[in-house]
C-alpha cells in the first residue's frame, strides 16, 4: 500500500481488493489509526462498509467518541453507490432495494478494482485474511484515541481528522527519526498547534512494577499544562495498552483539574521488542489566581490502565483485561514549568438575554496552546466564533456543557458550557464576536483582544 499526501493508492497492492468506497474509508481510518489500520483492514466486499466497521473491535474506541463518523461514511458510501446504480443501471431490479441490491453493489465496486490493478487481487481468495490479523494484534505503530478525560457533549470527527492529518507527516519521517521520537510527535501533533520549541525538556523517569515513566517535556499557560510522557513495558507483558493516571498540584497546594482534551497515546515496538508508548497528559490551570512567572509542580501517578492475557503476571496478582491498576509504588515527580499568560480580554457584555432566558460569558481566556469560552446559563449550542482572521465553528472545535439532573432543557441558569478552539489564536488581536444559537434564539458578545 502507498502512502502520499495521505492518500491511499490500490494499485500499488494488487493483492488487496479496494472498490473506491472502501478506499475512502481506509483514507479517513489510515489518519486516525496510521499505516498499520491498512494492514488490519484489507477490504473483502464488506469489510470496509459502515455495516462492518463496527465489528473491529479496535474501532470500538473511536466509534464511541464520536457517532457523526458513521454519519460522514454512510454518506459517502450512499453517494458512490448511486454512482455505480447511475452507471451499471441495466444490472439492477430497481425494486428490489435489499440484500441483493446491496451485494450486487459491492461486486461492482470490488470488479472494478480488480479491473484498474496490474493483476487479480489475492484476497478474493482470503476473506477472512484480516479479521484473522485483527483479531492476532500484530505489533507495529499506531496511534490510538483513548478516552475522554472529562465529559463531551459534541467532538466533530473533523477535528480529529485535521489534527490528525499532521500526523502523517510524522510517519513518513520513519527513516530518520528515532521510533520513540516519532510516538512522541505523533500524540503532540493530537493537542495542539503549539510547536515542540515551546516546550520545557524535562527528562525525568520513574520506575514502578516494571514500567518506567519518563515526563518528557511539559508547557503551562493560562488555560492548561500539557506533559509529554513516555513510558517503556518488560517484553514479558506483551502487546499490551496502557495508560497513566494522575493528580498535580501547585506550590501552593491546589489541585488542578484535569483538562477536557483527548488523552491520545501512540505505541512503537523497538527492534528488541520493548513496547514503548509515548502519551500526553493536559490539566487545566484557568483557576490559577495572577499571572506568575513559573509554576512550579508536584506530578504523582498512581493507576495505570492495562490490558495484558490474564495469565500475565504484575504485582503478584493476575490482571484482567482493561484493568486499572495501583502502581505498587506512587510515582512523584517535582518540576518548574514557565507559565505563559493569556492575551487581557475585554468582554463588552457579559451577559446577554434572548426571549427572556439570560446567557452569561463568564471568562475567555486567549493563549498559544488553546482558546477557551466558559458561558454559564446555557449547556448546549451552535457555535460561531469570528475572529479578525478566521471563522470557526463548533464542528472544528470542542464543546463541553453540564445540565443537572433536575432540569429538562440546555437553557437553564444552573447549566454551563465550554467552548474550546485548539487553534492558535493569540496572534489575532481586535474584536471578535461569538455566537450561540438554540432553539432557533441567538447569543452574540463580543470581545476585544488586546
Amino acid at each position: 500500500m502507498s502512502f502520499q499526501a495521505g492518500k491511499i493508492s490500490s494499485q500499488a497492492r494488487p493483492d488487496l481488493l479496494i472498490g473506491p468506497v472502501s478506499l475512502l474509508i481506509l483514507q479517513d481510518l489510515q489518519i486516525i489509526y496510521g499505516h498499520e489500520i491498512v494492514e488490519l483492514l484489507i477490504p473483502s466486499r464488506k469489510h470496509a462498509t459502515v455495516e462492518r466497521i463496527g465489528a473491529f473491535p479496535e474501532l470500538g474506541n473511536f466509534l464511541a467518541l464520536s457517532k457523526e463518523l458513521t454519519h460522514v461514511l454512510q454518506s459517502l458510501k450512499e453517494h458512490y453507490m448511486s454512482m455505480y446504480e447511475q452507471k451499471y443501471s441495466d444490472l439492477f431490479n430497481h425494486e428490489d432495494k435489499g440484500d441483493t441490491h446491496e451485494e450486487m453493489l459491492h461486486i461492482l465496486s470490488d470488479l472494478e478494482a480488480a479491473y484498474q490493478a496490474p493483476q487479480l487481487p489475492t484476497a478474493i481468495t482470503q476473506p477472512f485474511h484480516a479479521t484473522q490479523r485483527l483479531q492476532q494484534r500484530q505489533p507495529g505503530k499506531r496511534a490510538e484515541i483513548r478516552k475522554l478525560t472529562r465529559p463531551v457533549r459534541r467532538r466533530s470527527v473533523l477535528v480529529l481528522l485535521a489534527a490528525a492529518a499532521l500526523g502523517i507527516l510524522v510517519l513518513t519521517a520513519a527513516a530518520v527519526m528515532p521510533l520513540i521520537e516519532q510516538s512522541i510527535q505523533s500524540a503532540l501533533q493530537w493537542q495542539s498547534d503549539l510547536p515542540d520549541s515551546a516546550y520545557k525538556n524535562l527528562q525525568l523517569t520513574q520506575q514502578s512494577d516494571g514500567v518506567s515513566v519518563t515526563l518528557e517535556k511539559g508547557y503551562a499557560d493560562a488555560n492548561r499544562i500539557l506533559l509529554i510522557y513516555t513510558y517503556s513495558i518488560p517484553k514479558r507483558y506483551g502487546n499490551v495498552r496502557a495508560e497513566v493516571q494522575g493528580t498535580i498540584t501547585t506550590a501552593q497546594g491546589q489541585t488542578l483539574p484535569e483538562g477536557m482534551a483527548s488523552v491520545v497515546e501512540t505505541m512503537a515496538r523497538s527492534s528488541d521488542g520493548q513496547i514503548k508508548w509515548a502519551g500526553v497528559l493536559s490539566f487545566d490551570t484557568r483557576s490559577i489566581q495572577d499571572t506568575p512567572s513559573a509554576l512550579h509542580l508536584h506530578l504523582v501517578l498512581k493507576k495505570f490502565f492495562i490490558d495484558v492475557p490474564e495469565n500475565v503476571k504484575i504485582q503478584s496478582e493476575h490482571i484482567r483485561v482493561s484493568h486499572f491498576a495501583n502502581f505498587s509504588k506512587a510515582l512523584s515527580y517535582n518540576f518548574t514549568l514557565p507559565f505563559h499568560p493569556g492575551r487581557n480580554v475585554q468582554i463588552a457584555q457579559p451577559q446577554v438575554t434572548v426571549q427572556g432566558k439570560t446567557v452569561t460569558l463568564r471568562s475567555v481566556v486567549v493563549t498559544r496552546s488553546q482558546t477557551t469560552f466558559e458561558f454559564q446559563g446555557i449547556a448546549d449550542a451552535q457555535v460561531v466564533l469570528h475572529t479578525p482572521a478566521s471563522t470557526i465553528t463548533d464542528r472544528y472545535a470542542e464543546t463541553s456543557g453540564h445540565r443537572p439532573d433536575n432540569e429538562h432543557n440546555d437553557v437553564c441558569a444552573a447549566c454551563s458550557m465550554l467552548f474550546i478552539s485548539q487553534n492558535d489564536l493569540s496572534t489575532q488581536t481586535g474584536l471578535w464576536t461569538i455566537t450561540l444559537n438554540k432553539d432557533n434564539r441567538e447569543w452574540t458578545f463580543k470581545v476585544k483582544v488586546h
